[in-house]
């Protein structure tokens, strides 16, 4: 099955091709509200949502920050448009990411969000003699930073797996990867 944001085409409505989100009442009473012909407005904003949120966006190994001001600009074209609109915007997000976020890919997110914190913090700091030890140690320690980020792809890949094989399906050695189709 594929993810929100696969599903995406030039001209696609959001809610023709994830319908399933209108069951949640947040999402639902967003389309409601929405006045513009084929809920094309709320659909757009959905869309944006999921290039900024999806795991599956071709977007989502850049920071958060360069994914919101990317779509916004180029997408929505509506520069701060995230910002401006946040409040509103907040039980959207959540309920995006609550659909889609298993225990492990809540890990990776709030991982990958402390490492854009980290990796500004570090970008925003010069380095003195007063601080150059504690910047160094900080710097050391970006190995077992990444050793936890394997062990949490890991778990995504093995819940991954249990969902794919749900029902007792078995695959085969190509889709587990134990042949090489090009040999």
């Amino acid at each position: 099955m594929k993810s929100f944001v696969e599903r995406y085409q030039e001209g696609a409505n959001f809610w023709d091709e994830c319908s399933q989100l209108l069951a949640v009442s947040p999402f639902r009473e967003f389309m409601q509200r929405d006045p513009s012909e084929g809920k094309s407005e709320s659909s757009n904003l959905m869309w944006a949502i999921a290039f900024v949120y999806d795991y599956d966006s071709s977007y989502a190994k850049q920071p958060l920050e360069d994914r919101i001001v990317l779509i916004e600009n180029d997408f929505l074209k509506d520069k701060g448009y995230f910002e401006k609109k946040k409040n509103a915007l907040e039980g959207l997000i959540d309920g995006y990411n609550k659909f889609q976020y298993d225990s492990p890919r809540r890990s990776l997110a709030e991982w990958n969000a402390s490492m854009d914190k980290r990796s500004k913090f570090l970008k925003d700091t010069p380095y003195t003699l007063e601080n150059a030890a504690v910047l160094d140690k900080i710097h050391s320690n970006t190995n077992k930073l990444f050793e936890d980020l394997d062990r949490i792809k890991e778990s995504i890949e093995k819940a991954d797996a249990t969902l794919k094989n749900k029902g007792g399906i078995i695959t085969s050695l190509l889709e587990d990867g134990d042949l090489d189709h090009d040999k």
